[in-house]
C-alpha cells in the first residue's frame, strides 16, 4: 500500500528546500564559530579548507571515478569491503573516499586503497553542483544512511547511478513521517539500495521505493575478514594471561554502562579493553 503521504505539494517541498539550505548554512556558520574552542570543530572545518583546489587537481588526468561516502569511522568499516573489492576488480578507476566526521576522516585519512580521502563539503546546492561536475563519476556509493539532498539532486542530474549499502530504516526515521516528503524525494533518487534487514526494504516499499535488495551489514564481511587474518598481540596477551578478555570498540558511555551491568551478573571474572568512539 503507498504511504499516505506520498504525494505532497510541490510548494511545500520547494519551501523545506530553502528551508533546509539556509539550516545548513546556519551550521556552518555555527561549527566555524564553535572551531576555536573545540578541537573536533576545527578539524571539521580545517580539513574542507581547499576542497575546491584539491577536486581540480584530483581530478586533472580526466580518470573515471568511484566515489564513497562514509558518515564515520562505522560506516567505512561497512564500506570497505566494498571498496576493496572495487578496487581489486576495476584498477583502472578510482577511488575517492569522503568522511562527514572528523573521527572517520582522521583514523582513515590514509586508507591505502583509496586514491582519495577527503572530508565532505557541506551540503550547499553550490558546493554539491562544483562537487559532482568537478569528477568524472562513474558511481556513487553512500554508506548506511548518510542522505545529502543536495548532493543526490546533482548526482540524479548528472545520471550517476547512486547506490546505497548497508541501509537500516526504522519507523521513526522522517521519511516515513507525514512531514517528510522533502526527505522522501532525496531517498528517491537513489538508484538501488542494498538493505540490512528485509523490514527496512518493507518500509522503502511503503513509500514507493521498490529498487531494494537485503544484502545484510557488510561489516559482518569485515569482521570475518579480520578474524581469518588475526595476529596475536603480545601487549593483549601479557595483559589478559589466564582470564577471559572482552574488547569493545568504538564505544559510548551508554554502551559501556549496559556491559558493566552485564558482567555484574557473571560469576566469572574478566579482563576488559575499551576502545572508545571519542578518545577524551
Amino acid at each position: 500500500m503507498d504511504h499516505p503521504y506520498l504525494f505532497q505539494n510541490a510548494a511545500v517541498i520547494l519551501f523545506r528546500l530553502i528551508v533546509y539550505n539556509i539550516l545548513i548554512g546556519i551550521y556552518g556558520w555555527l561549527v566555524h564559530l564553535a572551531s576555536f574552542r573545540r578541537k573536533k570543530a576545527r578539524q571539521f572545518v580545517k580539513g574542507r579548507l581547499g576542497w575546491k583546489d584539491r577536486l581540480e587537481e584530483f581530478s586533472a588526468d580526466g580518470k573515471p571515478v568511484i566515489w564513497v561516502h562514509c558518515a564515520s569511522l562505522g560506516e567505512f568499516e561497512q564500506g570497505r569491503p566494498v571498496i576493496e573489492s572495487l578496487k581489486l576488480s576495476f584498477p583502472e578507476i578510482k577511488i575517492l573516499l569522503t568522511f562527514f566526521s572528523p573521527s572517520g576522516y582522521e583514523i582513515r585519512k590514509d586508507y591505502s586503497k583509496a586514491d582519495a580521502v577527503w572530508y565532505l563539503p557541506l551540503d550547499t546546492p553550490s558546493n554539491a553542483r562544483q562537487f559532482v561536475s568537478g569528477l568524472n563519476l562513474q558511481l556513487a556509493i553512500f554508506v548506511k544512511y548518510e542522505v545529502w539532498p543536495n548532493y543526490f539532486a546533482q548526482l540524479q542530474k548528472a545520471e550517476v547511478e547512486l547506490l546505497m549499502i548497508s541501509a537500516i530504516f526504522r519507523e521513526d526515521h522522517r521519511y516515513f513521517k507525514w512531514w517528510g516528503g522533502f526527505f522522501r524525494r532525496a531517498l528517491k533518487r537513489v538508484s538501488y539500495f542494498g538493505v540490512q534487514t528485509e523490514h527496512s526494504g518493507q518500509l522503502l516499499e511503503s513509500i514507493g521505493i521498490k529498487d531494494w535488495e537485503v544484502i545484510g551489514d557488510t561489516r559482518f564481511d569485515r569482521v570475518l575478514t579480520i578474524a581469518e587474518n588475526i595476529s596475536s598481540l603480545a601487549i593483549l596477551e601479557e595483559f589478559k594471561g589466564s582470564e577471559k578478555l572482552v574488547v569493545m570498540g568504538s564505544t559510548w558511555p551508554m554502551d559501556e554502562k549496559a556491559l558493566a551491568l552485564l558482567l555484574k551478573q557473571k560469576s566469572e571474572t574478566f579482563k576488559i579493553v575499551i576502545a572508545p568512539h571519542e578518545i577524551s
